[in-house]
This record gives C-alpha cells, structure tokens and sequence, in this order.
C-alpha cells in the first residue's frame, strides 16, 4: 500500500503531546517521542557507508517512476545496489545486523573504522517528494486474486524458516512435498511472491521513493 504524503494512523505517535513535552524534555527527545523512526544499515563497503546520508540526504542510488510489484520483489530479494528503492526498517536490530554483518567479507567494524546505522524520523507529514509503501500489503493486493495465491505453498508447517534463514534451515526448503499419496518427488512451490514477503516481515521492512532530506536523518557508528 502506497503511504504519500501522510504516515499511517497506526504508525503515527499522538503528536497533541508537543506542546506538553516541549518544557519539560531535551529537543532531541521530544522528537523521538513525536515521530515515528525507521533505520537503515550501512555496512563496510557499501554505498552509504561510503557516502554520508545525514550529509547528502538519503536517495535510491538509481531513482525510478513510480512503485511497481516486480521492482519491489526484485529490490527485495537482490539487495540490489541499483535499485530505485530505499530500504527502511521498523527495527534497530535489524538495521545493527545488516550494519555489522552484510559488509565486505573479512572485514570487521573498528573504532577507526565503523559501520553506520542511519535513524530516519517522520512527522505526521512526509517531506515533500518522499513515498513510502509497505511491501507486503503491495505484493499480496496484487496476487491475491489468483485462483491460487501466488504467495500460498504447499510444503510443511516448518517451510518458512527456510526463507528466513536459509542457512540454519534451508533443507526444509528442498525436503519432498507430502501428498495424500506420501511423498512427492517435488519440492514444495516456493515463488517470488512468497519469498520477498516472508524476507520483508523478517526485515520488518518498509520501501521509500524521493529524496529524504537532511534534516531527518542521524548517523550512529556501530561497531560488534
């Protein structure tokens, strides 16, 4: 679902609280307090490692018309460097697990030379120019109309750890789907549909277009 203009009631703090924080709170806590916060991970040798988002303001690298099922489930399941798509997340764990985790093998966060975990803050009103949608409300509207969902599967009650951690439980992903005639000699379905929305809740994810300004971001470095 496309979010323009305003953020959603049910991710909006009571902003009727201003006037009372404003005497008796540090300005950076009352705005914390007031708004809703996504983060971001930069990780060693990425892009917003490299460069400064609370500098330049936070951009897709390749900005792009509109939001559009396929762009978002390839964003999503690429991690695509080019994408026209900027990837915010509800939850600063995961922010700090991309941070500290995804950068270039073999190199670890230091003091002298950190990861970043950006905060981005949201008034009631978007700035100008920035969208936000949430994903899985995006890929589900549009296939929910088939005779079968293309985000269904048909494997067992453990398929989806698969998806999320394809390290630790990959082999559920591959293990013969059960039929009434016992084990089939197929995998369980496993789309993109399915795939890039289990990987978005995981992620706790949200996808932003335009430009998010300066004045909304904060930088932390991080390190394990």
């Amino acid at each position: 679902m496309l979010m323009s203009g305003r953020i959603p009631s049910s991710q909006r703090c009571n902003t009727g609280w201003r006037s009372r924080l404003a005497g008796s709170l540090p300005p950076n806590v009352i705005r914390k307090s007031i708004m809703p916060t996504y983060y971001k991970g930069a990780s060693i040798g990425t892009y917003w490692h490299t460069n400064d988002a609370s500098v330049t303001g936070l951009y897709a690298v390749r900005p792009g018309a509109g939001v559009f099922v396929g762009g978002a489930i390839s964003h999503i399941l690429t991690n695509s460097a080019v994408s026209p798509y900027i990837s915010l997340t509800k939850s600063y764990e995961i922010a700090l697990n991309y941070a500290l985790l995804t950068g270039v093998a073999g190199q670890i966060p230091t003091r002298g030379n950190p990861a970043f975990v950006y905060e981005v803050f949201f008034d009631a009103t978007l700035p100008p120019g920035v969208q936000l949608f949430d994903p899985v409300e995006t890929i589900v509207s549009a296939t929910a109309r088939a005779a079968f969902g293309m985000y269904q599967h048909d494997g067992g009650p453990d398929y989806l750890l698969g998806i999320i951690n394809s390290r630790r439980f990959g082999k559920t992903l591959l293990r013969p789907r059960i039929t009434p005639s016992g084990p089939d000699i197929t995998s369980p379905i496993l789309t993109p549909e399915l795939k890039s929305i289990v990987r978005s809740l995981r992620d706790a994810e949200l996808i932003a277009t335009g430009v998010i300004p300066v004045a909304n971001i904060r930088r932390l470095a991080v390190t394990p």
